[in-house]
Order: C-alpha cells, then structure tokens, then sequence
C-alpha cells in the first residue's frame, strides 16, 4: 500500500521569506490585496518546504509549474504528485510516489445557497443525501461532500467541470471510500482529521495510508 504524505500549516504565523524565489514574488503581484499576497507567499514558501524535504532537494531548486485546469506540478520530477488547498487561516499540502493525489479543505461557513449551489455540482445522489441525513445538519453533509468531489477533480486534475454532476461520491445513501470515474479510472477518498470548525478530504488514485 502507498503512503500520502500530508502536512498542514497556519498561515497565520511563520517567516519563510529565505525560501521564496523573485518568481515566488512576482507571482504573487497577481493578488490586488496585500494580505492575499501575504498569504500566498507563505502557502508557496511552505509548499517549497515540504516537496524539498520529501525530495531531498533545496527548495529554491524546485520549479513548479501549472497544468490545464490549474492542477500544480513538480518541473521535471516524474512520478511524484502532489496537491494544496488553503481555506482561512490554515493550507494543507499532500504528496505521494507513483499515484495522483488531490487534497481539498473548506472552513465552516454559513452558506444560505448552499442548495442552489448543489443543484449545479452534486450528482442526484449526492442532493438526496442532503435531503435524507437522519437529523444531521445539511450544511455539515454538504461540505463532507464538497471537499470529497473537489479533492477528488482535483486528483483527477480537471476542477469543478461539468465531470462534477457526472460523479458521485454517494452509493446507497452513504458516503463511499472507492469510487469508479468513467475514462479516469478508479480512485479512493478519504476524510481527514482537521481543525475544529474544518472539512478535509484527499484522494489518491490507488490504495494508501495517509502519513500525517
């Protein structure tokens, strides 16, 4: 079985700034606001950090670089995948050998469209788990959805596309841990433990154990 190497970190305290590169900087010029740029520069000085030390490379060696659909990867590194997602005060990184990964966390916020918004992304399974979750609050059932499909097109690395209604991620009114995407394959989803008051997910393309 595979190991998902996965490491979450705070963006709200730490100095990575001996870690970026002038292309770090000039990327993060795309923000407007200087607190989106701040936490941009911490996520991708962290990112640096944690492929360098799985790599065993300095991280200002590392070049990566952005695929169709906005799926990061490692410039010149085969065979290694790997993914981020930042939500609030926290971004979380996996990696992995010889699998494609996706990792996707969402903070508890009150969503008043939170119906509307599954009517265009869940599958009729998944809004009919919504709708019969035995007493559990929906909102908490569709952000267990949320970050399992997410992490899920990102591992696959085509975003939430029209593919999203297509797959579904709930089989007999329950969340599965193996799902079947037509033409992609097989993928296995797993929730993570988190923060209070988070949702985490990751998916990886072939059976593993996560190593937090």
């Amino acid at each position: 079985m595979k190991t998902l190497h996965v490491q979450w970190m705070s963006l709200s305290s730490g100095d990575f700034e001996n870690l970026l590169l002038s292309s770090d900087i000039l990327e993060a010029e795309r923000y407007t606001f200087p607190p989106a740029q701040t936490r941009f520069l911490l996520s991708r000085a962290g990112l640096r950090r944690f492929v360098g030390n799985f790599l065993g490379k300095d991280p200002s060696e590392i070049v990566f670089d952005i695929k169709r659909y906005g799926k990061p990867v490692i410039v010149g590194i085969d065979r290694v995948d790997f993914n981020l997602s930042h939500s609030d005060e926290y971004v979380v990184f996996c990696i992995a050998n010889e699998m494609n990964v996706g990792i996707d966390i969402e903070s508890h916020k009150e969503i008043a469209d939170y119906v509307d918004v599954a009517s265009r992304v869940f599958s009729p399974a998944e809004i009919n788990y919504l709708r019969s979750t035995g007493g559990v609050d929906p909102l908490v059932s569709f952000y267990n959805i949320w970050v399992r499909k997410e992490a899920l097109l990102k591992a696959i690395g085509c975003g939430l596309s029209a593919l999203a209604r297509r797959i579904s991620i709930v089989e007999a009114g329950r969340l599965v841990e193996v799902v079947n995407v037509p033409d992609f394959g097989q993928w296995w989803l797993s929730a993570m433990p988190c923060p209070a008051g988070y949702y985490a997910a990751c998916v990886c393309s072939d059976r593993f154990i996560l190593a937090m």
